[in-house]
């Protein structure tokens, strides 16, 4: 369940910020396709891109 919030979070945020999944992924420092995995619950963010999420 957490991965789920995790991945509906992070696309309304991004969406909420008009934030373009490209450009996150440029402030995070990992590639679009990674924020795609993530928000498609593919994949789980780590602790060290989400701190960069938020930091930039």
């Amino acid at each position: 369940m957490r991965c789920r919030m995790a991945k509906i979070r992070l696309r309304e945020l991004r969406k909420e910020k008009g934030i373009s999944m490209r450009e996150l992924a440029k402030r995070s420092r990992v590639s679009k396709s990674y924020i795609s995995a993530i928000e498609n619950g593919e994949s789980s963010p780590t602790v060290d891109i989400i701190a960069n999420c938020v930091e930039r």
